[in-house]
């Protein structure tokens, strides 16, 4: 399945036969839980009918929020790299 991707995966994409799959990281679904729900089929599936036009400024928001996510998540390896002996002797804790 095509993705693209920036500091991680960041959108999932599949065209069908009726309608276009995007596969968001399930947290940004539900993070626009309102916004997404006339297109939401499954934890992180939405789905666009061919005959419908698509809601680019929705799937703009969707990408940037999940970019957003990648960057977190970067910055948090940043942090932590080197100090993974002292996490795990926490998590023993």
């Amino acid at each position: 399945m095509a993705y693209y991707s920036c500091k991680g995966h960041v959108v999932y994409f599949n065209f069908y036969k009726s309608h276009i799959g995007l596969y968001f990281p399930q947290i940004i679904i539900e993070e626009h839980k309102k916004e997404v729900a006339k297109y939401h089929s499954s934890k992180a599936t939405l789905r666009f009918l061919l005959d419908k036009k698509l809601p680019i400024s929705l799937i703009k928001r969707l990408v940037k929020a999940a970019v957003k996510k990648n960057e977190k998540k970067g910055e948090f390896k940043k942090l932590v790299k080197g100090h993974e002996k002292l996490l795990m002797a926490i998590g023993e804790l």
